[in-house]
């Protein structure tokens, strides 16, 4: 089952805590991520809902727990 939720471990407290998305973010399974520097970058995946592969790469900021698009030039086949 795909879903956009973020969970966030706090090693003070050991609780876990949800991240409500800041914008919106697809409901994906199947990605790539990486973290770089304090964000995770997240490529692809597929959306059932939709029943398509995204091209798209989103940046989750590890400091602030926001997302954004990342804009890319290029040619895609």
């Amino acid at each position: 089952m795909s879903n956009n939720i973020v969970y966030v471990y706090d090693f003070i407290t050991k609780n876990w805590k949800s991240v409500v998305p800041n914008i919106a973010v697809p409901r994906v399974d199947s990605h790539c991520a990486a973290v770089i520097g304090s964000k995770m970058y997240v490529y692809g995946g597929y959306i059932s809902d939709k029943a398509e592969y995204m091209k798209d790469i989103y940046a989750f900021d590890l400091q602030n727990f926001t997302w954004e698009v990342v804009y890319t030039s290029g040619k895609s086949e």
